[in-house]
């Protein structure tokens, strides 16, 4: 499900299926790091739609995104399949 890829000094979970749409976000500007937000895909796929809502916002946003939709993986099968994988990727990302 995940590869690792380096950032810098530290390792980062990587996921094709969750595209970091917005890096920024400081909680307001009282100095704590904001909560990531992570949006799930519509009816085609494709997390990118959210681009615009997540440059507006200050906090991490994540776009989730099917599955199979950019390389050759099978898609998954129902919902409670999507919903499980999903869930382990927002716990893998924000674990508290």
């Amino acid at each position: 499900m995940q590869s690792i890829i380096s950032t810098g000094t530290a390792r980062a979970p990587f996921f094709v299926e969750c595209q970091l749409l917005n890096r920024t976000g400081n909680g307001g500007g009282d100095g704590d790091i904001a909560r990531p937000l992570f949006l799930v895909h519509g009816a085609f796929g494709d997390a990118s739609v959210f681009l615009p809502l997540a440059r507006k916002l200050d906090r991490p946003v994540y776009g989730l995104q099917a599955r199979g939709l950019f390389d050759l993986q099978t898609p998954l099968g129902g919902v409670e399949e999507i919903a499980g994988f999903y869930s382990a990727i927002v716990e893998e990302i924000q674990p508290d």
